[in-house]
């Protein structure tokens, strides 16, 4: 067995959904580092080292250059992190821009200790990979990494237009529990229901999607919009999202504990989210760069009506319906398709069941993270030395 290091970060640096492939590899004792003991629920049975928190700037100055204080952009390090890692043979950080990672790469050179960096990010002109302070992380990291973790295709190619050698990366996709998020269930009402599943902010779509809704309802009536998501962002979205409740068929259900959320699913006939870039000064900063609510919707039997924001298209395949972006008529034709013809919606069904079987079920997705792990350290001679 090896030792490998999962670096968290801050709170909300890493989605818990992220941190379950990790547990459970074939030949690694894991240990997560991280400053927020509730970002380990899912980790109860690995190691788990709490380190705090430095700020490199208060927040108050922070949210002047990051849109979120403790993100991958923050302005922080990770104290006592050191001697957490002391005894890896391997530490995973996530994003090459992100001053943890930075301070992961300082580690890596001095300690001799092989360094993987997971990738997410889907933009390469995007600013934090070119501007002071990020920059120097970027530099800094490229250099150091000895492989790069791409969750997508499309974050692969970001990575080489970046000018990170192809060999030094990899793609395997995140996993889900597959067994969980089945078709299992019948649904309890022949209402037609689409789903939502998502934050309130702008860039996910949803004030698009009630005006789809509102055309849908207009002409078949027998329909419903489900819709689970924070309320702490996105008041704007919020706001329209409670006018519209009062008329219309919208149930709303806040935040939905993930081991609740799919009997939400089973329960529902269609799953709709229609995200947007987000553009800052006229440059693309965001784009969805994976999205789990896609694996979980698939799994589950769902069909998907998604734009063609990021990575949106690879994750969810051609047999799904993807429009554009920002079109409401575009969205609502695409909800019509699926809503009048039942023979396409088990169609694509079936097709999205056995996508997330071959390309999402967790317990494979471990075994070919397993595998790039020890493929790594086996060039190294490390398991030449410690078996």
């Amino acid at each position: 067995m090896h030792r490998l290091g999962v670096v968290l970060g801050p709170e909300g640096y890493r989605n818990p959904l992220e941190t379950r492939q990790y547990i459970g590899l074939p030949h690694f004792d894991v240990t997560f580092i991280g400053s927020q003991s509730d970002q380990l629920q899912v980790a109860k049975n690995s190691n788990y080292t709490n380190v705090r928190i430095k700020k490199i700037l208060p927040d108050f100055l922070a949210r002047v250059f990051v849109r979120k204080p403790y993100s991958p952009t923050s302005f922080i390090k990770l104290e006592g992190i050191d001697d957490c890692l002391s005894d890896v043979d391997l530490i995973n950080s996530v994003e090459l821009y992100s001053f943890v990672s930075s301070q992961c790469a300082d580690l890596a050179r001095n300690e001799k200790k092989k360094l993987v960096v997971v990738s997410y990010e889907t933009i390469p002109e995007n600013p934090l990979l070119h501007l002071p302070p990020y920059q120097l992380n970027v530099k800094k990291v490229s250099e150091q990494a000895d492989l790069f973790l791409a969750v997508t295709y499309k974050a692969a190619m970001c990575l080489h237009i970046l000018g990170i050698p192809k060999e030094k990366v990899s793609v395997v996709y995140p996993g889900i529990d597959i067994q969980t998020f089945s078709p299992s269930r019948q649904k309890d009402s022949e209402v037609f229901r689409v789903l939502f599943v998502g934050r309130f902010d702008r860039e996910k779509g949803l004030h698009i999607l009630l005006k789809a809704f509102l055309r849908l309802y207009d002409n078949y009536k027998n329909v419903e919009l489900w819709i689970c998501g924070s309320t702490r962002t996105g008041k704007q979205v919020e706001n329209l999202t409670l006018r519209y409740a009062e008329k219309y068929p919208l149930k709303m259900f806040g935040h939905v504990d993930h081991e609740k959320l799919p009997e939400v699913y089973r329960q529902c006939d269609l799953l709709c989210l229609p995200s947007v870039d987000r553009e800052k000064c006229g440059m693309k900063v965001w784009e969805e760069q994976y999205g789990f609510v896609f694996l979980e919707a698939m799994a589950c039997g769902l069909p998907i009506v998604a734009t063609d924001c990021g990575a949106i298209p690879e994750i969810i395949g051609t047999h799904n319906v993807i429009v554009p972006q920002n079109s409401v008529n575009a969205l609502y034709l695409a909800l019509c398709k699926i809503f009048v013809n039942a023979d396409y919606r088990q169609q694509i069904a079936e097709a999205n069941r056995k996508r997330a079987e071959e390309e999402f079920d967790i317990e494979k997705q471990k075994e070919k993270l397993d595998m790039v792990f020890t493929n790594l350290l086996r060039l190294e001679g490390f398991f030449d030395k410690s078996s």
